[in-house]
């Protein structure tokens, strides 16, 4: 498995072979001679296609309802056959592609054994170099731009489903996305060729990974001081924010950083001691950041809104009680100040994880493709997105 993952069913590739019989209806026809015989065939059906898991020699099947006459000497031959075409999706040189494509007639009722000889010298091949050209599904194309996604893996898988997978370009070590349920993969073969569900998976890791290239830690140096009633306090040191990290656990997003201070001093100015300064434990505290997770036009973003509030307490040392209240505030100012730069640092910051093109995805062939009601949502440890492909 690979931080993204995309699957469609038997319904998404039937919308492309529908889409190629159709715009190419003259390359499923044909006419020749062989030994004295001429002939002609015509596949007078749009293909059915059907993927299949578990068959070592092949993971796709094309059934076809072809017209053949034959005519010459004594033949004379009109008859409707069936064929089925097998073939492998596969990935060839980063591309989902169909590969080892065989056909052979299923009819029972031919019994002339020269037009067996014409269908299996002349016709078969002639349609095995049309389905060539059918193409596959490149389903990598629905992940947003910012993820750079690489193809890396293909397959069909059990429930009938198209299996691909990527990884981020240039980054490793970045964890897989959430395997669908039985029940995700059965819903990518109940509409038909005319409207199509399509499943985006996007890990936690990858999403991480987007989030760390555009929003650094922050971190603020500060040294603050305040008197009251014959004494001064002050408190100075370091506070640092982590890059946000985006959690999923069993279907539920939150985001958070973390705030630490470093190189923690606090002091006491007195008419009598000067000021005094004492080395502290610097205290940590995990902050939610605040985010939303939404479908924007033709993206599925996420959204980072702004920080909870920081709260980090500390154990004041006796040296330190007559103070204690101007620490506190002290403290309290610089974590009120921290917190606007930490806000300011990532608000509006949108990662884009799926964006939907305007055609079937890797063609040229128009299409309505919209993300299906709830359709983007966390999932597991992942984000997921369900688009519906209409054809047009």
């Amino acid at each position: 498995m690979e931080p993204l993952m995309a699957y469609s069913g038997n319904d998404l590739m039937n919308m492309v072979v529908s889409k190629t019989y159709t715009s190419q209806r003259n390359k499923f026809k044909g006419s020749g001679s062989s030994n004295g015989i001429a002939f002609t065939f015509d596949v007078t059906e749009t293909p059915v296609a059907k993927l299949v898991a578990g068959v070592a020699t092949h993971n796709f099947e094309l059934d076809l309802k072809v017209a053949i006459t034959a005519k010459g000497g004594s033949i004379d031959f009109n008859k409707a056959v069936t064929m089925r075409a097998t073939g492998k999706l596969a990935v060839v040189r980063s591309v989902l592609s169909l590969t080892d494509i065989s056909a052979r007639t299923t009819s029972t009722n031919i019994v002339d054994q020269l037009v067996i000889g014409i269908i299996d010298s002349q016709i078969i091949p002639r349609i095995r170099t049309e389905l060539r050209g059918i193409p596959i599904p490149q389903l990598t194309n629905l992940f947003g731009s910012g993820l750079s996604a690489s193809l890396h893996s293909g397959t069909v898988i059990s429930g009938s489903a198209l299996q691909a997978g990527a990884r981020l370009t240039g980054k490793s070590g970045i964890g897989a996305a959430d395997a669908p349920t039985a029940a995700n993969i059965a819903a990518l073969n109940v509409g038909s060729s005319a409207s199509a569900l399509v499943m985006g998976m996007v890990s936690s890791s990858a999403v991480n990974a987007l989030i760390k290239a555009m929003v650094p830690p922050v971190s603020y140096s500060f040294d603050q001081r305040a008197s009251a009633v014959g004494f001064a306090a002050g408190i100075k040191g370091t506070i640092k924010a982590t890059t946000p990290v985006l959690t999923v656990t069993n279907g539920t997003g939150e985001a958070a950083t973390t705030v630490s201070i470093s190189n923690l001093r606090a002091g006491i100015d007195t008419p009598l001691t000067n000021w005094d300064w004492l080395s502290l434990s610097g205290p940590s505290a995990r902050v939610v950041v605040k985010h939303t997770l939404s479908t924007s036009g033709s993206a599925g973003v996420i959204t980072l809104t702004g920080v909870g509030v920081i709260k980090l307490s500390l154990n004041w040392p006796n040296a330190l009680k007559p103070v204690e209240g101007l620490l506190v505030g002290l403290l309290n100012s610089v974590l009120s100040l921290f917190r606007s730069m930490i806000s300011n640092a990532v608000k509006g910051k949108k990662f884009e994880l799926f964006k939907l093109p305007t055609t079937v995805p890797g063609t040229n062939w128009d299409a309505n493709l919209d993300f299906d009601s709830n359709g983007l949502g966390y999932y597991k440890s992942s984000v997921r997105a369900l688009v519906r492909i209409q054809n047009v």
